[in-house]
């Protein structure tokens, strides 16, 4: 039996996938989708809470749904979560698939691009990580200012201190209180300061 309005209990699922009540969500958003099977939102908070639960392939049923119900248009959303999905479960080589596929579903947003690049930062592969977060700071759309946070991270980690400090600065420009960049400036021109004889 429904209770509310389709509006009203999307918007509760939401607070519930907002706040400490991961269990919770998958409870209530299953329920939710027993009524409402075609709500690719609706999977993908499901299957979000799935992952936090460390309940992998129950997320991957979801955020599979996810996919098929979402508009084609930003289809990249929910294929980027699936991922996170193969992230968070260890399964680099699948994430990373993942991440592709939401770069080839729109390859003007930044957000594939920043994601395949972290990944990859983590894993040590700097070279591919820089090509890859290269890419992400030519696109049009996405948090263009992570995506110079994080190729200036690639670059003081391969000793690139200047083009480091340059990335940083553009984020900074884009976003002017994004206190990470703030502090990472302040690492490399520390560093340059130092090699200087300061």
């Amino acid at each position: 039996m429904k209770r509310g309005s389709q509006e009203s209990r999307q918007r509760r699922l939401l607070r519930l996938h907002h706040g400490p009540y991961t269990a919770l969500t998958v409870r209530y958003g299953r329920r939710y989708l027993v009524d409402y099977p075609d709500d690719g939102a609706a999977w993908l908070v499901v299957g979000d809470a799935l992952v936090s639960l460390a309940r992998y392939e129950e997320a991957e049923q979801a955020l599979a749904k996810a996919i098929e119900h979402w508009k084609p248009e930003k289809r990249r959303i929910p294929i980027m979560h699936m991922g996170h999905l193969f992230h968070e479960a260890g399964d680099h080589e699948q994430a990373a698939e993942w991440y592709r596929r939401a770069i080839e579903a729109d390859p003007d947003d930044a957000g594939g691009y920043i994601y395949l690049g972290g990944m990859l930062a983590k894993q040590g592969r700097l070279y591919d990580a820089e090509e890859a977060t290269r890419k992400a700071v030519t696109c049009t759309r996405g948090c263009i200012d992570e995506a110079y946070l994080n190729l200036g991270q690639i670059l003081r980690a391969r000793d690139r201190l200047a083009e480091a400090a340059e990335c940083f600065r553009e984020a900074l420009r884009r976003d002017p209180d994004y206190r990470e960049a703030h502090r990472a400036l302040r690492d490399v021109e520390l560093c340059i300061k130092l090699e200087a004889g300061g």
